[in-house]
Parts: structure tokens; C-alpha cells; sequence
């Protein structure tokens, strides 16, 4: 048998003041999720996917969703109309109009 580890009497005294024995909840919480930051964007299979708007405001697309970044105010807006991976972009030549188009049996515009 494999001796203790000295460590592990020194653990097992640390739960969480609100631990518990019984079984976890299973219901669902009473709160949601929001979306505030991404991370990165779609380079690679990808061209021309970061472009800007007649405001100035950075776009590209990440996965499913299309950003919008004010670098004024540092805050990103979102795009959250796909069901798939957004594959492309085209911004209109006065930069007030964009479209970004998905993957998938029958792609959406």
C-alpha cells in the first residue's frame, strides 16, 4: 500500500466554509451569461478580415461573431447573428454598410 502523504492531513481540514456533503444542485442558476471581451480573431483561412468603419471602429470576426472596437472608448460591440463560423467579410466602399457571411449547409449573409 502506498504510504500518505504528509501533505494531504494538512488538506483535508481546508473545504470552504459553504462546503457541503449532500449532492449539487442540478437545477439551473438563476443567472446568464453576457458576452464582454474577445480575444484574438479568425486568420487562418482568412484574408482581409480586419478592416475599419467610417468612425474609425476596428471590425473582424471571431468563430461566430462579428466585433466592433471603439478604440476611444475601449469597448467592443457584438454581432451574434450566426450559427457558424463566420468566414467573410465585406465592407461597403463608404464603410457604413458590412456583411459578414458563415459556413454551414446553407450559410447566412
Amino acid at each position: 500500500a502506498m504510504a500518505e502523504q504528509p501533505w494531504t492531513a494538512s488538506i483535508s481540514s481546508l473545504h470552504p466554509t459553504e462546503y457541503s456533503q449532500g449532492r449539487p444542485d442540478p437545477s439551473i442558476p438563476d443567472t446568464c451569461l453576457d458576452l464582454e471581451w474577445i480575444h484574438g480573431f479568425r486568420a487562418e483561412d482568412c484574408k482581409g478580415n480586419v478592416r475599419y468603419n467610417f468612425a474609425g471602429e476596428m471590425l473582424w470576426h471571431a468563430s461566430r461573431v462579428a466585433v466592433v472596437y471603439n478604440p476611444l472608448e475601449h469597448k467592443q460591440r457584438f454581432f451574434l447573428g450566426h450559427s457558424f463560423d463566420i468566414v467573410s467579410m465585406a465592407v461597403h466602399p463608404d464603410r457604413r454598410l458590412v456583411a459578414t457571411g458563415e459556413t454551414g449547409r446553407e450559410p447566412q449573409i
